[in-house]
């Protein structure tokens, strides 16, 4: 049987055709939320056929802080730990280590300028639902799509459920179900579309809120299922609350993808509500589509900003 991953169309996610190298980046920290992290990235990596790329930050030295090498040598174990996790998850996978200088956050947004995803554990605040900020930051800041880890410690990746995405008909929606068609068909699973509608009286002359509903799904989905035909559809139009739909419909899914105004000066304020709320509540890991990248005249895909130059290899785990 010929792999129908072979001939799918080019990646959404760079908004380009032809094979999309870039790596699928995943920050550590030691925690076990982070350890889960590096599992669901190299299962996302393999499924993608790209590279692993483990990163791990550590602060910036100081002459007066001689705990600082302390710091370093663990931040060193806690990525040989996470690469040697990651080559137990998947076969002829490519890990590389890095260790870089200076806060996660901002190690993270700058490796995502030439990442094709970047992979974060839902850090929470004092063992609450609420994400924590480095988390919130990377979000915000990335230029690429951001994963957000959350499920139960050590439980099997639910590698045949559907991959479920919000739609809204707004081309950052649009970006979010691409995105989502592209995984879908890199992991050989369904897509489970979703639109939720506010039940009500509909204005005189005007279709009502369910007929509305399918006709927007219809509209946003058609053109992805035509450059996917692989993957199997599923549109729902629900009437309710969309956090409340998008909440319960995550529990039966093996990821959930939505878009975000990415990073603008308004989305530095909020995520936007959906998003934001969904990071706190959803059943699944949370797959964050910002802004679509858009070409310059030459067909270049900007911006792209430097690589952390101070970033330096780890050997691989004997």
């Amino acid at each position: 049987m010929p792999d129908r991953r072979r001939a799918r169309a080019g990646s959404v996610i760079r908004n380009a055709e032809g094979p999309d190298r870039r790596p699928v980046v995943v920050g550590v920290d030691g925690s076990s939320t982070a350890m889960n992290a590096v599992r669901w990235a190299a299962y996302l990596a393999a499924g993608l056929r790209t590279s692993l790329t483990v990163l791990s930050a550590e602060p910036v030295p100081h002459p007066r802080h001689q705990a600082v090498l302390a710091t370093s040598s663990a931040a060193a174990g806690v990525l040989g730990q996470a690469v040697a996790l990651a080559r137990t998850c998947t076969d002829h996978l490519r890990i590389d280590g890095r260790i870089c200088s200076g806060p996660a956050d901002s190690a993270l947004i700058e490796a995502s300028a030439r990442a094709r995803l970047v992979i974060v554990g839902a850090q929470s605040v004092h063992h609450s639902r609420l994400i924590g900020p480095t988390t919130s930051h990377v979000t915000i800041g990335s230029q690429c799509p951001v994963g957000v880890w959350r499920g139960v410690a050590g439980r099997p990746i639910p590698r045949h459920d559907p991959v479920l995405v919000g739609v809204d008909g707004t081309e950052i929606g649009d970006h979010a179900v691409g995105c989502a068609f592209e995984l879908a068909s890199a992991l050989e699973v369904g897509v489970v579309a979703v639109h939720a509608w506010a039940p009500g009286i509909a204005p005189l002359g005007q279709p009502d809120g369910a007929a509305a509903a399918r006709a927007l799904l219809s509209r946003s989905v058609a053109p992805w299922r035509a450059r996917f035909p692989d993957v199997e559809v599923h549109a729902v139009a629900a009437a309710g609350n969309t956090i409340a739909v998008l909440a319960a419909r995550s529990a039966n899914a093996q990821m959930l993808v939505l878009g975000s105004r990415g990073r603008t000066a308004a989305a530095a304020v909020l995520l936007g509500s959906t998003s934001r709320d969904m990071l706190h509540r959803a059943l699944c890991p949370v797959l964050v589509c910002g802004n679509p990248p858009r070409p310059d005249d030459r067909g270049q895909m900007l911006p792209v900003a430097a690589v952390d130059r101070r970033s330096r290899g780890l050997p691989s785990p004997g």
